[in-house]
C-alpha cells in the first residue's frame, strides 16, 4: 500500500521468482502468501537477503491469494484436480506432500489475505503462516524429541520428506 507499494511488490516477486528458478529451475508452484503450513518440515532451499527472506520446501502450505505457477505446474494442478473433490490449497499441500508437484514458499511471505470482520470470508481471523496445531497433530509424528525411539530422529524425518517429495 501506499506509494511505490505496487513497483515495490513487484520487485519483490521476480526476486523470488529469480531465486527459486536459480535454486530449483525444476520449480512448478511457489506459495508467497502461505499460511496455515508445517513450518517445522520446511527444507530450507536458499537464503534470499534482498527479501530478507528464505525459500523453503514447503510440506502443507495453504492460502491461494499468491502464487506463483509454471506452465507445467499449472498442467498438474488442472490435470489432478479432476474431478473436483476438493479445494485447491488442500490439492497443492496434498501434491507438494506426495512430490507430484514441486512446491515452494518464501518465508516470511510476502503477501498476506485482507481479512475483516462481517467480510463472508470462511472465518475472520488472520491466517498464521504456520499451522499452532503442528505439535498437537504431525508432531506427534514428527516429533523433535524421537530420539528414544530406536532409528528415529528430526533429521531422518526430513530426510524421509526429501524422499517423499524428490
Amino acid at each position: 500500500r501506499g506509494p511505490g507499494g505496487r513497483a515495490a511488490a513487484s520487485a519483490a516477486v521476480r526476486e523470488a521468482l529469480r531465486a527459486t528458478e536459480e535454486s530449483d529451475p525444476d520449480w512448478e508452484l511457489l506459495n508467497l502468501g502461505r499460511c496455515w503450513d508445517f513450518c517445522e518440515m520446511d527444507v530450507p532451499l536458499r537464503r534470499v537477503p534482498q527479501l530478507q527472506a528464505s525459500i523453503v520446501r514447503s510440506v502443507s502450505m495453504g492460502c491461494t491469494q499468491a502464487i506463483a505457477v509454471t506452465l507445467q505446474g499449472a498442467k498438474k494442478l488442472l490435470t489432478l484436480s479432476l474431478p473436483h473433490l476438493t479445494s485447491v490449497d488442500y490439492l497443492m499441500a496434498l501434491l507438494g506432500r506426495t512430490g507430484l508437484l514441486r512446491t515452494y514458499s518464501i518465508t516470511p511471505p510476502l503477501f498476506a489475505q485482507r481479512r475483516e470482520e462481517g467480510d463472508g470470508s470462511h472465518d475472520d481471523q488472520k491466517a498464521p503462516e504456520c499451522d499452532p496445531t503442528f505439535n498437537a497433530t504431525l508432531g506427534m509424528v514428527f516429533r523433535k524429541d524421537r530420539s528414544k525411539l530406536p532409528g528415529t530422529s528430526r533429521e531422518a524425518d526430513r530426510e524421509q520428506f526429501l524422499k517423499w517429495s524428490s
